[in-house]
């Protein structure tokens, strides 16, 4: 019989000296992670844990995600980088088309942000995908990626696009916000998309 192993190795010992560094005790992290106590004792274990969660603490930490991930291992998902390269240039181009043709029919866009940003919640289905793009094509407008402006990591459960992302504020000033997005897959579509940014500072930039 197959065993899945889900989840990715926690860098442990990097996280806990992280929190030391913040001066913050196992509680006041899970507190302000929003999880359990059990799942930070287990982060600073080692132990496997999803990636949304390890995203949920490496941000309160001030860590990068791929800080956080223990020695991940090299999966030959070139595919599937490449499909994540394709969906930031249907973003950029507001190409709604070739943005939904990345997603699986029965894919789930989860973006933060409730109730203060209009295009957050769960969005399953393509059709629901792409009227929430559309929405946050109209409420953000972001500026095309420069070179350097994030990077791709590959897991054993997921793509992670990380770095920064830039929007124009009414003022027409430009600003970058950090922006961490998963991508987890299903025959080289995207079956999950997370989603995790400053959602307070966009609120705040953009005066909603």
């Amino acid at each position: 019989m197959e065993v899945i192993v889900r989840g990715v190795p926690a860098n442990g010992q990097s996280m806990l000296q992280a929190r030391l560094n913040r001066g913050l005790t196992q509680d006041q992290l899970s507190f302000e992670a929003g999880l359990d106590v059990k799942t930070v004792r287990s982060a600073e274990q080692g132990k496997r844990l999803d990636v949304e969660t390890l995203a949920r603490l490496a941000q309160v930490l001030g860590m990068e995600l791929s800080e956080a991930i223990r020695d991940p291992v090299e999966n030959n998902i070139d595919e599937r980088k490449q499909v994540v390269r394709e969906w930031l240039f249907a973003w950029d181009r507001q190409d709604i088309k070739a943005l939904v043709s990345c997603y699986h029919p029965e894919a789930v866009l989860c973006l933060p942000g409730e109730p203060f940003i209009p295009f957050s919640g769960e969005h399953r289905g393509l059709v629901e995908i792409q009227r929430i793009c559309e929405i946050a094509w109209q409420t953000a407008k972001t500026a095309p990626d420069e070179a350097g402006d994030y990077s791709l990591m590959d897991c054993e459960e997921a793509v992670i696009l990380q770095g920064y992302k830039g929007v124009n504020a009414p003022d027409g000033k430009l600003h970058k916000l950090s922006c961490v997005q998963i991508f987890k897959f299903e025959s080289q579509l995207i079956l999950e998309h997370h989603v995790e940014y400053d959602t307070l500072a966009l609120h705040k930039l953009l005066q909603l």
